[in-house]
């Protein structure tokens, strides 16, 4: 071992620099052999030292003397035992012959003058000196001794493994006993020396491996050393000079950088089994690098006569950078290589740079920082060239549900191109608000105001899906829903005014509808009327009055009360939307005549609702109405009311997109009109008064064109004046006693209007047409029914009611409420 010049080393675990004699340590040469208790050739080296010429403790097999004639056998060199292999003797005339040596019968007598011996590598025996050739004889004169333990002391050669003969003749004989004993065998029981570079035993420290070549001269002599490298432990080391050595060999968790000033040469070859190479200055093999596995990095130079990979991983720089690996060489990538790009601005990215051929194959994978480089249909990155060309194809791949890798070859080099589909592949089609969704993404992706929302091109299906609904503008529904109950509240109270004012509460009476000062319950039906005026917190019994300083035929009344309820959201969602608020009412009445009335009024409403999706929208409204009633000769009465005001809306969505929130918010004031006409009849029963009637009633609500504000989400929204065509017939029953006051009505419904099934919208800064969102119709037809009772006498009136629907499909709508009604 002292003699090799040959040293395999490795380093220690840990981080560290080449240049540290500490971080070394000598390794078991694999070319060493030992036999283990098991009978096993293994590497490894003795336990104790040699035993030197003469020892005898490793003897092991036989040494064998086979002429095919007497005397032929075997030592047992572990045991001495000797094993006769002779070939029996048989009787012949003239010469006897084998294989080695032929002698005539006269000499095998020993009557015979000279007799030539012929032998194969025998020599010719004088008369004196024939052997005697017997299973039992010993010969007399100078034949060899064929033994596993003698030799001999005289010029014929001794087969022998430690003693000698003190005779100079053998005896040659299965039989026969050795002349002397063999010698006692024994082992050493010297320990190995402590581990050195010199002497070449494993674990040898401080040293740096750096080839030394031969000196040899009259006056110098120099040992040559040469080592074999392995970096398998975890940690990495650094290097940062030349250094030269016979072979590298990286496997497991090991780490080599080679800095801008390191240059590292390997006689041999480069494996790398494992590990992270990060060159930033030269590696070096005269052979081949071979990547089996693990990852070669780095902005330096690696020079080979083949880089070949089988499922290494190429990472030009580092991780998260981009920059160039220059292999001085041909490149060789098989199906099972990884190539890690990095890509950055302006067309940068990653590469390989190959001065000889480069036979491409594997996957690239594209890092991070991709993501940065939103909205990034058709860019292309050079990520490899090749001086002497370009063969074989790395696999396309997807990077994400809409971002896929295309690859363009050229002669000398490769480009990556980036290609969006459309996400009209990854919606669900059924869904309207994804589609909308879908194309506005799709008819913007060159839309450079709107490039940060393409980072959604990175995410899963299930994300974009999930993105999409998210964003569905839902306030739009509840916006249409809250215009048609603003008008028909209005509507309402004022048909109220109509039945319940009379010239009784005039004459110097204010009158005092409903709770102004309390809430009363309220439910609300998306796109149509309200069930009566108790919606708004008035009664249909009889108003209270308070003495005031007014003319015989004039009568103010002063309403107010609270709003709340629910009406359903935009197709798709079940969540309904919660509405509350609160309205004020004040008008002056006047009676020309006994059978006439006409009244001018003021109103007021503050609602907010919560929409599904963290979206709310406010509303505030503002009219002025005129109404008037007459009763004709006949008992028939004719009624109508038309008002004109202001509805605003303030909308708000909370969205989040990607892990990003943004306030999206918008306000308009939209024209509001309305107005209705109705002829009823009042029956006078033993029972009650039925007061069987119809009516028409038309409003609108001029809704504009809005554009939100507050991030690249914002919409700008078509939204569609608001129109509603009712037709009207029911019944009205009505009881009064000095206590107790019962009102009861039917009505049937018919909605003539449908109202818009889309909502056109676009991005607030997009191109392109609009899309379409869709919104929930109108119902047709149903039933309304209502009753209400009102106890009391004096100036304190209890009332409770319930109010329903029957037969809506968008909305089911029960409705309690209670009153307290008071004079000032």
């Amino acid at each position: 071992m002292a003699n090799n010049p040959y040293r395999y080393v490795g380093a220690l675990a840990g981080n560290g620099n080449w240049e540290d004699a500490t971080r070394w340590t000598t390794l078991l040469d694999p070319n060493y052999r030992v036999i283990n208790a098991q009978g096993q050739v293994v590497n490894g080296l003795p336990t104790a030292s040699e035993e030197g010429p003469n020892g005898t403790g490793g003897d092991f097999g036989s040494i064998c003397v086979e002429f095919e004639g007497p005397g032929d056998g075997c030592v047992d060199t572990a045991t001495g035992e000797f094993e006769d292999t002779s070939p029996m003797p048989t009787e012949t005339s003239g010469e006897v012959a084998n294989s080695r040596a032929r002698v005539s019968l006269d000499a095998i007598a020993g009557t015979g003058s000279e007799t030539a011996a012929v032998a194969g590598e025998g020599e010719l025996l004088e008369g004196s000196e024939v052997a005697a050739i017997s299973g039992r004889a010993s010969l007399e004169t100078d034949v060899a001794a064929i033994s596993g333990r003698a030799s001999i002391t005289t010029d014929i050669a001794a087969i022998s493994g430690t003693a000698d003969l003190d005779t100079e003749n053998v005896a040659i004989s299965g039989r026969a006993d050795l002349d002397t004993e063999v010698q006692a065998q024994g082992f050493s029981n010297v320990p190995l020396p402590a581990p050195t570079l010199a002497n070449g035993l494993p674990g040898a420290r401080n040293f740096v491996p750096n080839n030394i070549e031969a000196v040899t001269t009259d006056t110098v002599r120099v040992d040559p050393r040469f080592y074999d490298v392995t970096l398998s432990q975890t940690g990495t080391t650094t290097l940062s000079s030349a250094v030269t050595i016979d072979r590298l060999t990286v496997r497991g968790a090991a780490g080599l950088t080679v800095a801008g000033a390191g240059n590292l040469t390997s006689l041999i070859d480069i494996n790398q089994f494992g590990g992270i190479v990060n060159v930033a200055g030269s590696v070096t093999s005269v052979g081949d690098y071979t990547l089996f596995a693990g990852m070669l990095a780095g902005t330096g130079t690696v020079n080979a006569p083949f880089l070949t990979s089988v499922t290494g991983v190429f990472s030009p720089a580092t991780m998260g950078t981009t920059g160039t690996l220059n292999i001085n060489g041909n490149l060789v990538m098989s199906s099972g290589t990884t190539f890690l790009v990095d890509v950055g601005s302006a067309g940068a990215s990653d590469r390989l740079a190959v001065t000889g051929a480069a036979s491409v194959g594997g996957i690239v994978n594209i890092g991070t920082a991709i993501t940065q480089q939103v909205n990034g249909n058709g860019q292309r990155f050079t990520i490899l060239t090749a001086t002497d060309g370009v063969t074989g194809t790395f696999t396309e791949r997807n990077i994400s549900a809409i971002l896929s890798q295309n690859f363009i070859y050229q002669t000398n080099a490769v480009l990556l191109e980036i290609e969006a589909a459309s996400y009209s592949t990854v919606i669900d089609p059924t869904d309207p608000n994804q589609r909308a969704y879908a194309q506005l993404f799709d008819q913007n992706r060159g839309n450079a105001a709107l490039s940060g929302l393409f980072a959604l091109d990175f995410a899963d299906t299930d994300t974009i899906r999930d993105t999409f609904v998210r964003l569905t503008p839902v306030s739009e529904q509840a916006v249409r829903s809250m215009s048609g109950q603003t008008v028909n509240l209005l509507q309402n109270f004022n048909d109220a005014r109509l039945r319940e004012s009379n010239r009784d509460s005039a004459g110097g009476k204010i009158a005092v509808t409903g709770s102004p000062l309390n809430a009363v319950q309220a439910g609300l039906a998306p796109n149509s009327q309200p069930l009566g005026a108790g919606l708004m917190g008035l009664q249909d019994g009889e108003t209270e009055v308070m003495e005031a300083d007014l003319p015989d035929n004039v009568g103010i009344y002063l309403a107010g009360g609270q709003i709340a309820g629910s009406f359903d959201s935009a197709p798709g969602f079940d969540q309904e939307s919660d509405i509350s608020g609160v309205f004020v009412s004040g008008g002056i009445e006047f009676f020309p005549g006994d059978a006439t009335m006409v009244g001018i009024s003021g109103y007021f409403s503050s609602t907010a609702a919560d929409v599904p999706l963290g979206q709310e929208v406010k509303s505030e409204t503002y009219a002025a109405s005129l109404y008037a009633r007459h009763q004709l000769a006949g008992g028939a009465v004719l009624d109508g009311q038309f008002s004109i005001g202001s509805i605003g809306f303030d909308t708000t969505r909370q969205v989040r997109f990607l892990n990003t929130a943004q306030t999206l918010e918008s306000n308009t004031d939209n024209l509001l009109v309305q107005g209705a006409l109705g002829l009823s009849y009042d029956l006078e029963t033993g029972i009650g008064t039925f007061s069987p009637g119809v009516e028409g009633r038309y409003a609108s609500v001029d809704l504009s064109t809005i554009r939100e504000s507050g991030g690249t989400l914002a919409l700008t929204i078509e939204r569609e004046r608001f129109e509603s065509v009712q037709g009207r017939f029911g019944v009205d029953f009505e009881k009064a006693t000095k206590v107790v006051q019962i009102n009861a009505n039917a009505q049937f419904v018919y909605e003539f209007e449908e109202g818009p099934q889309l909502l056109a919208a676009n991005f607030a800064q997009g191109t392109g047409p609009n899309a379409n969102f869709v919104l929930d119709g109108a119902d047709q037809t149903w039933v309304e029914l209502g009753i209400n009772a009102q106890v009391g006498q004096g100036p304190v009136k209890l009332g409770a009611g319930f109010d329903t629907t029957i037969g809506r499909d968008t909305a089911n709508a029960r409705v309690f409420r209670g009153s307290l009604s008071y004079s000032f």
